[in-house]
């Protein structure tokens, strides 16, 4: 990453997930969207890997295929329809401690129907479910948006959330852009330190 301007809070994200997901890991995109992360996180788990990408929303979903198939990877992926609040009615079992990254940007679906958001308690309740999924190691991005309805609580939310997790096994940073007037945004990235062990 270029350092020499202040990173979009985008590219600060994928750089961080970047440097640890790689060929054969397992991933989670909270909220495939568009599919601009689970194409990211499918072109870092090669096809040894896998990504479990969720979105509430059937076009959503669609688009994240197309998108995928477009560059052949979308066997890669496991597309789940549903809330992201259910992850651990969905994923494997065999998941539980092993997935090395999971990435959230929070909203709504750019260009689509802006009363459709995430929620601050079902984004609360799926992040407080993914901490069981991440391996030592693994990493969290949860970007966040407090300009839709709703979206301040979310803020507030999660970065409590975050901020009360122990020291002794994780490390949590907040990063924004403090001079934007409108849609303010926040970046929570979350690691699981290395020398923590999984309890099966």
């Amino acid at each position: 990453m270029d350092f020499r301007h202040v990173p979009h809070l985008r590219d600060l994200s994928r750089a961080f997930v970047g440097q640890v997901v790689g060929p054969g890991d397992w991933a989670l995109d909270g909220t495939a969207g568009n599919g601009h992360d689970t194409l990211f996180l499918v072109n870092l788990v090669g096809d040894s890997g896998k990504v479990f990408a969720f979105d509430v929303q059937q076009v959503s979903l669609d688009k994240t295929m197309t998108r995928l198939d477009a560059t052949g990877v979308s066997h890669r992926c496991q597309f789940c329809l549903g809330g992201h609040e259910q992850l651990a009615k969905t994923l494997p079992e065999e998941c539980k401690g092993k997935l090395k990254a999971g990435m959230f940007n929070f909203g709504y679906l750019p260009g689509s129907d802006k009363s459709i958001t995430t929620k601050a308690k079902t984004s609360s309740e799926a992040v407080s479910k993914l901490f069981d999924y991440i391996c030592p190691g693994g990493v969290i991005s949860l970007h966040l948006y407090a300009g839709h309805a709703g979206g301040a609580n979310e803020v507030k939310a999660l970065t409590a959330l975050c901020g009360a997790l122990p020291e002794s096994e994780w490390r949590v940073a907040q990063y924004s852009i403090i001079n934007k007037q409108r849609n303010r945004e926040v970046l929570l990235l979350v690691e699981r330190k290395q020398n923590q062990l999984v309890e099966a």
